[in-house]
Formats: C-alpha cells, structure tokens, sequence
C-alpha cells in the first residue's frame, strides 16, 4: 500500500519491519511458514542484511565457508557501491542502466541467501530465472567461466571502474564514452552469472538463478516522479506501461518478478 501511495518512507520502514520479522522467524525454526516463505524472496532479494546469520554460515565445511564469506562480502560491497551512485548520481542514470545494476545487486544477494536457506528461498522454472546450471553450461560455451580467485581479483577494478564511470559522467566537463558504460556491463553481468554458480558449488541445494532483462524491458520507477527527476532513458512509471499484446511469457514473468522484488526505490531499500 505505501508503495502504490508513493509513500516511499513508510515503504521502507515497512520493509525494514518485515527483515527483522523474518530474521525472528528464521532463528525461531519457523521455517516451514508458508508465510515465510513468501516473504523471503522479497527481503532476502533487497536486503544486504538479511545473510548475517552465524549459525548457519558455521554449517558449512571450512573451504566452503571461505568461498561463501568471500562472496558475501562481495556482495555486501556491491550493495553499497549501488546505494553511493544512486544516491550521488541519481539525476543522470539512465532508467534502464539502475535497472541492471539493481537486477545484478538482488541476483547475487538472492543467490547468497539462497545458499543459506535453501529450503526457504525457494525458486523454480515458473519464476522465470534461469538456474545455475544453465548458467554454467552458457559460461563455458562462451569460455568465460571464472574461479573464486579470478573473482576477486576481477571485483575490486569492476566496482572501481564503475563508480569512476558515473563520477565522470555527473561533471559536465567530462564526457565519459557510452562503450566503456557497455564494457562494464558485460562484466557485471559474466561477474554475476559466476556468482551464482560459485554460489551452487558451496551449496547444492541453491536454487536461485539470474533474470536478466533487456533494456526495453525493463520498466521505468514512480520513485522517479517523487525524485522530481524524468525517467531517462525508456518506458513509462509503474501502472502506466502497457505490455504487449503477444508478450513472451517467460519475459512478462521476469518483468513482474522485477516490478515485485528488485526495484529498490519501490521497496525503499534506497530509500
């Protein structure tokens, strides 16, 4: 309801509520609620505080909790890289290029979750996520699969050149190129589909997987009017697009996916 309110503030109080209601659930052992599990791809997708739980991460073998912290603090500064450039370079993102970085932001921070409650963060086919394993298959067709070590190696320079990107193109004096904005994407991208399947390597049972949506796809934010800003870049707020008539399936799925659990301004996970 404070969503469709434009209520933005009450949004995010709401959402920070429903974590911590979450979080009590969790360490309570009510994990077969139903209810539970409806709330955990919301919360878990949105926030970066959600997969602090100690006790579960100490279930895992010592080299996999390696791997899982690694990439949890990956993710983890991920998230603020995304909070600083939207906070600080909100006016001059493209709608469909905070779009992306929010999709790769929820990929991973579901995929960790995931890997810790694999039996409540659950997702399937009818999600409209392609699973890991289809990940794994595609990376090593196009011979881009990555190791942990190659990861964080490859993360710092990729958040780097991404916030120097978005500096760049907030000064009017310098005009940063539109390829070194597409080079970075593709990076994200190989860097999140990694992620995932490094993430199914430390717990079998992950289930979670990528959706990404083409730039036409994806939808334009009512955080946009309350920012006073214009939705640069391509479609109409929330509730204001209209779908195509013959629509894929698989992609309407995504989008809805998208409208429910990964624009941050919505959820007020930035706000």
């Amino acid at each position: 309801m404070a969503q469709r309110n434009e209520d933005f503030k009450a949004a995010m109080v709401h959402m920070k509520s429903g974590e911590n209601i979450l979080r009590e659930a969790i360490q309570n052992g009510q994990t077969r609620s139903e209810i539970v599990r409806l709330m955990a791809a919301t919360f878990m997708g949105l926030s970066a505080d959600a997969n602090n739980d100690v006790n579960v991460i100490k279930r895992f073998p010592l080299a996999k909790r390696r791997a899982f912290l690694k990439l949890k603090n990956m993710g983890s500064d991920y998230a603020r890289l995304l909070r600083r450039i939207t906070q600080e370079h909100h006016h001059v993102i493209e709608t469909s290029t905070l779009g992306f970085l929010s999709i790769a932001f929820t990929t991973m921070n579901q995929a960790i979750s995931s890997t810790m409650y694999p039996d409540i963060l659950v997702f399937s086919g009818d999600d409209g996520i392609v699973p890991a394993a289809e990940i794994r298959t595609h990376l090593t067709w196009e011979d881009s699969v990555l190791n942990l070590d190659d990861m964080t190696s490859m993360y710092p320079s990729l958040s780097y050149g991404l916030e120097e990107y978005f500096k760049a193109q907030g000064v009017a004096r310098v005009a940063p190129l539109a390829s070194s904005l597409g080079d970075l994407t593709k990076q994200v991208k190989v860097f999140v589909d990694n992620y995932v399947v490094r993430a199914l390597e430390i717990e079998p049972r992950m289930t979670a997987g990528t959706f990404w949506l083409d730039d036409e796809a994806i939808p334009g934010c009512l955080m946009d009017n309350h920012l006073g800003r214009p939705q640069i870049g391509i479609s109409p707020s929330l509730g204001q697009e209209r779908a195509p008539r013959h629509e894929d399936p698989v992609l309407r799925e995504r989008r809805e996916y998208y409208h429910e659990h990964v624009c941050q301004y919505r959820s007020g996970f930035m706000c």
